[in-house]
C-alpha cells in the first residue's frame, strides 16, 4: 500500500470521527436553542492560545447554579466576541440543558455549532475522491541493458531512435 493510500485512508477515518463529533455538537446546540435554560454565570478565568492551524483557541471557565441547586464549573470554548465580553469576576449569559447541565454554551443567544461537522464532511470527500481517482504512475524505466526509448509509437525513418531500433532488430 502506498503512502498516498495510507494518508487518504487516515483522512476517511478522521473524517468519520469528525463528522460524528460534529453531528453531536450540532444536535446539542439545537437542543440548547430549543430547551436551554438561561442563567447568569460568574467568569472565574479565561485564556487563549494559538492553535495548530493558525487559529486561536479561546476558553472561559465559569461557575453557575442550575434550577435544581447544582453548582457547576465548566471550562468552555467560546468565540472571539464572547471572549472579549467575558471579564473575570463579572457575569455572562449562559444556556444549559436542564437534563444535562454539563452541556452548556456561553452567549446571549445559542449559536449552532457546525464547524466540526463541515470539517468531517470535507475530509470524507477528499479521502473518497482520492481513493476513487487513479493514482499517478511513474514513467517506466527501460530494462537493464536496453538503451532504447520507451516511447510506444513508431519514429519517422532517419531519426536516431528509428535507426537504433532497426539495428537492434
Amino acid at each position: 500500500m502506498s503512502w498516498t493510500r495510507i494518508v487518504l485512508s487516515a483522512a476517511l477515518i478522521g473524517g468519520l470521527w469528525l463528522s460524528r463529533t460534529g453531528w453531536q455538537e450540532l444536535r446539542i446546540s439545537r437542543q440548547l436553542a430549543a430547551t436551554g435554560k438561561p442563567v447568569a454565570a460568574l467568569v472565574l478565568d479565561k485564556d487563549s492560545h494559538h492553535a495548530r492551524l493558525g487559529g486561536v483557541s479561546r476558553r472561559v471557565e465559569v461557575q453557575f447554579q442550575t434550577e435544581a441547586g447544582q453548582t457547576l464549573r465548566p471550562r468552555l470554548s467560546v468565540g472571539a466576541e464572547e471572549y472579549e465580553k467575558a471579564i473575570v469576576g463579572a457575569r455572562v449569559p449562559l444556556h444549559y440543558l436542564p437534563k444535562d447541565p454539563a452541556k452548556c454554551q456561553v452567549g446571549d443567544d445559542v449559536q449552532p455549532r457546525f464547524g466540526t461537522l463541515l470539517s468531517g464532511i470535507a475530509s470524507i470527500f477528499v479521502g473518497t475522491l482520492g481513493m476513487l481517482l487513479p493514482s499517478p504512475r511513474r514513467p517506466r524505466q527501460g530494462t537493464a541493458g536496453n538503451s532504447t526509448s520507451t516511447i510506444p509509437f513508431p519514429q519517422p525513418a532517419g531519426t536516431a531512435v528509428a535507426e537504433d531500433r532497426r539495428k537492434a532488430a
